[in-house]
C-alpha cells in the first residue's frame, strides 16, 4: 500500500541476507519537491536537466577494487541509494526501494596525455552522462567513474538524479563510502552508524496541518500579481563550452568582505544568509525599478523536531518564495531585523509544495511566481570530507549542474572568502549581463556592511548597487550634455528666453509636431499656453524660483 508510510525506523545491515528477500523491499509516497522534479523530469526532452555531477580529486594509494567495493557496501546498507520511482497508471507516483541495487566503477587510464587533453576527455565524459541522463524506474539513479591521472593522482566522477539527494546529504555519504573504504584497506570489517531511513521524513510530512501552511503562504503573497522581472532578453542563445544549455559564472567574495558579512550579521542578530537575501533582493529590486519583490530560496527542509534529521539522507530542500519590501525609507538594520524575522515565520511552513504555495498566490496559473533562484549551502562539507579514507584524501571539489530558472545565484560560506556562482540562462543573458547582476551583488554586500558598521540607521535607500565604474558611467559619462549654444546671446541666455524671442518674430512658425498623429503646434501656441499655464501657477500662489510637477 503506497499510501501506508508507518516506518521501519531502522535500517537493514549489510549482515543480513539479501538473496531470500522480493525484488521489492519496499514502497512509500515521494516527498512534494521530489513530486514536482518528477514532474519537470518527465515533462523535459533534457535528460541532464536535474543530473547532479561531482567531481573528486583523490590523493593517495587508491585501490579501484576497494572504492567499488565500499560503495557497494553503502548502497547495500543504505535503502534511499537502492531506490527508483513509478508513476505509470498510479494516481501519485511512488519510490520503490529494490533489495538491491548493482554499482559499477567506470575506468580511464589518463595518465598517457598531457592536461589540456586530460581535462578534454573528463568534459566529454561529463557531456556525455548528461545527454544519456538517467532511467528513474531503476536503481541506482547514480553513476560512477574513475580516471587516473598520475601514480597517486585519481578524478573520481559521482553522477546522481536530483530526486534522490540533497546538498547536505552528499558528505555524509561520502564519509560513509571513505569510512568504509578505510577499513576494507585496513582489512577490518566495515561497521558503518546507523542512519534513521528517509521513509520516516516522509512519515512526518503526512502529519502537517496543510490548512495553516496554505492559510500562512496566502497572508504572505497577499497583493503580489506578477513575477519581478529578471531583464535579459538581449542574449545570443549561444552556449559556453560543454555547458551550452546554462551559463555559469564563478567568483569569490574578498576576505575583508567576507569577514565583515559574518561579523555585522552577528553583531545585528541576523544570519549571513539574510544580508545575502537582502542584497539579492536589493539587486533584483534596483534593476527592475520594483519595490516589492519575490524571489525563490532554497531551504533545508530537515525538520527539527524529527531526531536524527541532520543525520539523514535523502531529498530533503524546498523551494519557496521570499518576498521583500524595498521601502527606502525604512532604517536599514531595522530592515534586515524584519527580513530575518520573516525568513524565521516561513520556516514554521517551509515544507509546503511550491505548487502548493503558487495556488495561494495571485499570480495567474501558468506563470511562474518567480524568475531567480538564491541557494545559500551552509552544510558541513569539509569535515566529512578531509578526514578521507585512511591514506586517501580529497582535495578538490567541484560540482556541476543546471537549473531551470533564468538566474540561479548560489553562495557558499568559506573558512576565508564565500563562493559565489551565477547561473543563467544564455537565450535571456549575456555573460556580460550575468556578470553585472554580479557584481551588483557584490557592491550591494559592501554598501550593506560599509552601512551597518558607520550609520545602521540611515535609509535603505543609501545602499547602492552600482560599482563605482557604473556610477561614473551613469553621472559623468551618460550625463556628459554639457554644451555652450547660448554663449554671445546677449540677455537672452536661458532657453525660454530664447524661446520667447523666435515666437515673437515668426508666432506662426512650425515649433513641435507629433510623428504618429501629426498635431502641430506654433511657437505662438506654445507661448500662449505657457503664460495661460503661468497665471495659473500665479494665482495658486507659485512664486517665482520654486520647482512644480507638470504632468
Amino acid at each position: 500500500n503506497p499510501t501506508d508510510v508507518s516506518p521501519p525506523t531502522t535500517e537493514p545491515t549489510t549482515s543480513e541476507s539479501t538473496m531470500s528477500r522480493p525484488t521489492i523491499q519496499d514502497l512509500y509516497p515521494v516527498s512534494p519537491l521530489q513530486a514536482g522534479l518528477l514532474f519537470h523530469s518527465l515533462a523535459t526532452t533534457d535528460a541532464g536537466l536535474y543530473l547532479q555531477q561531482l567531481t573528486y580529486d583523490l590523493e593517495g594509494d587508491l585501490s579501484p577494487d576497494l572504492l567499488e567495493e565500499a560503495w557497494r557496501r553503502v548502497v547495500a546498507q543504505r535503502p534511499l541509494l537502492r531506490t527508483a520511482f513509478e508513476w505509470e497508471e498510479l494516481d501519485e507516483p511512488v519510490q520503490v526501494v529494490f533489495a538491491s541495487a548493482p554499482v559499477e566503477i567506470e575506468r580511464l587510464d589518463l595518465r598517457d596525455l598531457d592536461a589540456d587533453a586530460r581535462e578534454a576527455r573528463l568534459a566529454e565524459l561529463l557531456e556525455s552522462q548528461r545527454r544519456e541522463g538517467l532511467d528513474l524506474g531503476r536503481a541506482p539513479l547514480m553513476r560512477f567513474a574513475l580516471a587516473r591521472l598520475g601514480d597517486r593522482r585519481h578524478r573520481f566522477v559521482w553522477s546522481y538524479h536530483h530526486l534522490l539527494l540533497d546538498g547536505w546529504s552528499r558528505p555524509l555519504l561520502l564519509g560513509d563510502v571513505l569510512e568504509v573504504y578505510a577499513a576494507l584497506a585496513a582489512g577490518r570489517e566495515p561497521r558503518l552508524k546507523g542512519r534513521r531511513p528517509y521513509r520516516d521524513f516522509i512519515a512526518w510530512l503526512a502529519q502537517r496541518d496543510e490548512a495553516a501552511d496554505a492559510a500562512f503562504w496566502r497572508r504572505r503573497l497577499a497583493g503580489f500579481t506578477a513575477p519581478t522581472p529578471v531583464g535579459g532578453g538581449a542574449a545570443t542563445g549561444v552556449g559556453e563550452g560543454d555547458e551550452s544549455a546554462y551559463g555559469k559564472l564563478r567568483g569569490t567574495l574578498p576576505s575583508r568582505l567576507s569577514a565583515a558579512l559574518v561579523e555585522r550579521s552577528r553583531q545585528l542578530g541576523v544570519t549571513p544568509s539574510t544580508l545575502v537575501q537582502a542584497a539579492w533582493a536589493l539587486v533584483l529590486g534596483r534593476l527592475a525599478g520594483e519595490g516589492d519583490v519575490v524571489f525563490g530560496n532554497v531551504v533545508s527542509g530537515r525538520p527539527p523536531e524529527l531526531d536524527g534529521a541532520e543525520e539523514m539522507v535523502g531529498m530533503f530542500i524546498n523551494t519557496l518564495p521570499v518576498r521583500v519590501d524595498l521601502d527606502p525609507r525604512v532604517p536599514t538594520a531595522q530592515w534586515l531585523r524584519g527580513l530575518h524575522g520573516a525568513g524565521a515565520e516561513a520556516r514554521q511552513h517551509e515544507h509546503t509544495p511550491l505548487v502548493a504555495v503558487q495556488a495561494e498566490s495571485e499570480v495567474p496559473a501558468g506563470t511562474p511566481l518567480f524568475e531567480s533562484l538564491l541557494v545559500y549551502e551552509s552544510y558541513p562539507v569539509d569535515a566529512e570530507l578531509r578526514r578521507g579514507g585512511g591514506e586517501l584524501t580529497v582535495t578538490d571539489t567541484r560540482e556541476t549542474s543546471r537549473s531551470n530558472y533564468p538566474l540561479t545565484l548560489v553562495v557558499v560560506p568559506g573558512d576565508d572568502r564565500f563562493a559565489v556562482r551565477l547561473g543563467y540562462d544564455p537565450d535571456r543573458f549575456t555573460r556580460a549581463g550575468a556578470q553585472r547582476r554580479l557584481d551588483a551583488l557584490a557592491q550591494a554586500l559592501e554598501s550593506l556592511v560599509e552601512c551597518l558598521e558607520e550609520r545602521p540607521d540611515a535609509p535603505l535607500g543609501e545602499v547602492s548597487v552600482l560599482t563605482l565604474d557604473e556610477r561614473r558611467r551613469l553621472l559623468e559619462t551618460w550625463n556628459d550634455t554639457a554644451a555652450d549654444v547660448l554663449s554671445g546671446l546677449g540677455e537672452s541666455r536661458t532657453l525660454h528666453g530664447l524661446f520667447a524671442e523666435r515666437a515673437a518674430a515668426a508666432p506662426d512658425a512650425v515649433a513641435v509636431e507629433a510623428a504618429e498623429s501629426g498635431r502641430e503646434l506654433t511657437y505662438g501656441q506654445i507661448l500662449a499656453s505657457a503664460r495661460a499655464l503661468g497665471g495659473r501657477l500665479a494665482a495658486a500662489g507659485v512664486a517665482p524660483g520654486q520647482r512644480v510637477g507638470l504632468c
